[in-house]
């Protein structure tokens, strides 16, 4: 009994001991940093982002719990795979043979059998731009003149968004009565002259391939014609 009396003390101060122990032991635990977490992110382009067909695109992702042997492999549509190794994780993608649709891109970054991913989708669209008119211009040489000039009416300084000079289709009206005084052609240039002085207003209609017409008017004076006096500088001599 006195024995037991003696080792009591002992025995409570050892599991006061062995309490303390895991105690500080699950503290210790408690307070041990949290695992760090393996992230991949497509930072651009966002995520449903329009982007216009014919673009360069900065494809970038951005990566962390990884060491620095990380690598990146980028998927366009399960078919356009590129692997980038180191930060910044970033590749060019050219948009320029594409049509309008809906992508995914995909960014799966990898170290050992370490993998984590990030997909998005983005929409290629292709904006219209709507057909204009041609820009008809006509020059005159030359400015000014008589009826006895033959003025040339020259239509090649005109343009088309679409088309080529040579394709587009002119007709005029010397004039400026109303009437035309050719048909539809290709034809760029038109000699024409006058019989009658005046001041006309010469008018040119152009239309391109889509059948769109603009037209312009151009001012253009015509005088008398300077004819010499063919009796000019002949002296008459009296007869007898």
């Amino acid at each position: 009994m006195n024995m037991i009396t003696n080792f009591f003390p002992h025995i409570v101060f050892l599991i006061l001991g062995i309490m303390i122990l895991i105690a500080a032991c699950k503290k210790k635990d408690d307070t041990a940093p949290a695992p760090v977490q393996m992230k991949c992110e497509i930072i651009n382009p966002l995520n449903e982002a329009e982007i216009q067909v014919g673009a360069i695109v900065n494809v970038e992702a951005e990566v962390s719990g990884f060491g620095s042997g990380a690598k990146v492999v980028f998927t366009i549509d399960s078919l356009h795979v590129i692997e980038v190794g180191g930060s910044p994780y970033i590749f060019l993608w050219d948009t320029k043979d594409l049509l309008p649709d809906t992508i995914k891109i995909r960014a799966e970054a990898y170290e050992g059998a370490k993998l984590v991913s990030d997909t998005i989708t983005v929409f290629l669209i292709d904006t219209i731009i709507p057909l204009q008119p041609p820009v008809p211009i006509i020059l005159i040489t030359p400015n000014t003149g008589t009826t006895d000039t033959v003025f040339i009416f020259d239509a090649s300084e005109s343009h088309d968004q679409e088309d080529m000079v040579e394709d587009l289709l002119f007709r005029w009206d010397f004039e400026g009565d109303g009437e035309w005084d050719t048909d539809f052609s290709h034809e760029l240039t038109y000699e024409y002259k006058y019989s009658h002085t005046g001041h006309y207003h010469v008018r040119m209609e152009v239309m391109d391939t889509d059948t769109m017409q603009a037209d312009t008017t151009v001012s253009l004076v015509v005088t008398h014609s300077i004819t010499p006096d063919p009796c000019e500088g002949i002296v008459s001599i009296p007869y007898g």
